[in-house]
């Protein structure tokens, strides 16, 4: 069953597979302010070696660190990577700090995935206190 967990090297190449598949899609692109085109457009070119996925990854878990500086109007979120296995499945993105009342920037899903359940409907599974508003909106 698919989970919520903390993005890992272990889902590296599914994870490169799922980002390939959206920049065919034209994520990435001039026009696309999303998180997701934002990654590909900075980490596209890079996240093919290894240090490039571990800088990656060591962005995500860094945006989510109170201790780390945020560039004003910025908040902190927290990134999680939804998984069943090795397999990369999709990613949602969480503001902790406004979770009572609009903390889900949003989420994306994996190309070709063929799953029940969203990423969102994890995240309610996997953190029963936060609000209902977590939920199938895409």
């Amino acid at each position: 069953m698919p989970q919520l967990v903390a993005p890992t090297v272990q889902l590296a190449d599914s994870f490169r597979a799922a980002m390939a598949d959206f920049a065919a899609e034209g994520r990435g692109g001039p026009d696309d302010d999303s998180a997701l085109g934002s990654a590909i457009a900075e980490f596209g070119g890079r996240w093919h070696t290894e240090q490039g996925i571990a800088e990656f990854i060591e962005r995500l878990h860094a945006a989510a660190d109170p201790a780390t500086p945020v560039p004003p109007g910025w908040t902190h979120v927290t990134s999680y990577w939804w998984a069943e296995g090795d397999q990369f499945l999709g990613s949602i993105e969480l503001v902790p700090a406004v979770l009572d009342s609009a903390g889900l920037i949003g989420y994306d899903v994996a190309p070709g995935c063929a799953v029940a359940a969203t990423p969102a409907q994890c995240c309610g599974r996997r953190c029963r206190s936060w609000p209902a508003w977590v939920s199938t909106a895409r």
